[in-house]
């Protein structure tokens, strides 16, 4: 639930700024958590009639912010419906972000703050495990201030699709 009110400020904020760019490519994120809802839920159901209303891409293209309001209302509540995901995967989705509506936002100080915290979970994947020593590159200069320095969307989902999957494998010190 939490992520997708991030996605939804990190939409507005976007969109409020100026980054078109931005805003269209979290609302295809968020487009993408909504068609994965649980559609046998009792809950998901229930909520057809104003799932049904996102369906229409007119919605997406003139995203207002009583739009907005409206997915906040209505749609984010639905998330509590997703039990089965990978709860330490999501957990560093969503400081990721998180640290990117920082950025966004020019919060300079909680960005650091988020930033350390998302390299301090990097820190502790295990390079022992096969799968996540595949990563390893990425995982080293991830860990780097020239990395975050250059960080971009595309880093920021290239971090979340192969070192998101591999946080339930992390060793806390």
């Amino acid at each position: 639930v939490r992520l997708v009110g991030l996605r939804l400020d990190k939409v507005e904020k976007a969109k409020d700024s100026g980054h078109a760019d931005i805003a269209a490519r979290e609302i295809a994120k968020l487009r993408l958590q909504i068609v994965a809802l649980p559609k046998e839920s009792v809950v998901i159901k229930e909520a057809a009639a104003a799932l049904a209303r996102l369906d229409d891409d007119a919605f997406w293209i003139s995203l207002s912010h009583d739009r907005l309001e409206f997915l906040r209302a209505e749609i984010k509540p639905l998330f509590r419906t997703v039990s089965e995901a990978d709860f330490k995967a999501m957990r560093f989705e969503r400081d990721l972000l998180e640290y990117s509506l920082a950025v966004l936002s020019e919060e300079k100080e909680q960005a650091g703050a988020l930033k350390e915290g998302i390299v301090e979970q990097i820190s502790e994947l295990p390079l022992s495990v096969s799968f996540v020593k595949q990563e390893e590159a990425l995982i080293r200069a991830a860990q780097t201030s020239h990395y975050w320095a250059k960080a971009d969307e595309d880093a920021f989902d290239e971090l979340v699709a192969k070192l998101g999957p591999l946080m339930k494998f992390r060793e806390q010190s």
